[in-house]
């Protein structure tokens, strides 16, 4: 499969950044970068994790980066796409390094080893009528740290798994590589990228624990996500339909 576009061919690198996603969008305010281009921060003291959590990282150990794209391809209403385009990157980079781990994309777009955390991913849009305009995509990939001091619950790293530190520019470049293959799947083949996004889903077709917005808990089984980004959830009473901010996995 060819390259639509080089990603990290412009890498613009930083000892320390409130945030990457706030740095990209402010060059991109000012100028228009590269498609592809990557701001990455050994630290940021104001990382953002979804809906304004916060994301723990321990500095130079793991990747705090985010990666510019211009998806004029995709109307505001597939803006998940580009969603799950990066979850599945993120996840062939995780894979990459523990083949044989139970390695997964918790909806919509978190990655899992068993059932702790080892990455997150925040985008930002800018739409316009009938296009997206650009779109950041920030990555919060843990790669080196072991020990984790916030009251993030389930927290893990490469290393840990792995039985080793990692070179993280080799990581990176994993990364990057992977982003530009599923940028392209994205662009030629959504359906094949679709069907893999559904089959890398934590929990599919696996009874489980979830809570609704008042704070209920009841159990259903995950069957697929709606090309919206919808969970549509199989309950004893039938299907029903979550957006991110209804519901949330009980773990």
């Amino acid at each position: 499969m060819l390259n639509t576009i080089v990603i990290g061919k412009v890498l613009l690198q930083f000892d320390e950044l409130g945030s990457t996603n706030d740095y990209a969008a402010e060059i991109i305010a000012k100028s228009r970068p590269n498609e592809g281009t990557v701001v990455w921060a050994d630290r940021q003291t104001a990382g953002r994790g979804q809906f304004g959590s916060s994301w723990e990282s321990a500095p130079a150990e793991n990747l705090t980066l985010s990666v510019i794209f211009y998806p004029i391809f995709l109307h505001p209403q597939q803006a998940f796409r580009l969603s799950q385009c990066a979850a599945l990157a993120v996840l062939d980079t995780v894979q990459h390094y523990l083949p044989d781990a139970a390695s997964a994309i918790k909806w919509p777009n978190d990655i899992y080893i068993g059932k702790q955390k080892t990455a997150g991913i925040l985008i930002q849009n800018s739409l316009s009528a009938s296009q997206i305009s650009h779109s950041i995509v920030g990555i919060g990939l843990n790669v080196n740290q072991t020990q984790f001091h916030s009251d993030a619950p389930n927290p893990t790293a490469l290393a840990l798994h792995y039985g080793g530190s990692l070179s993280r520019q080799a990581v990176a470049e994993i990364l990057f590589e992977a982003l530009s293959q599923r940028y392209t799947q994205l662009l030629h083949d959504f359906h094949s990228l679709a069907a893999d996004y559904q089959q890398a889903l934590f929990q599919l077709d696996t009874p489980a624990r979830y809570m609704d917005q008042q704070g209920n808990i009841f159990t259903a089984t995950l069957r697929r996500v709606l090309d919206d980004g919808r969970l549509a959830l199989e309950t004893e009473n039938g299907f029903a339909y979550f957006d991110l901010k209804e519901i949330r996995f009980v773990l």
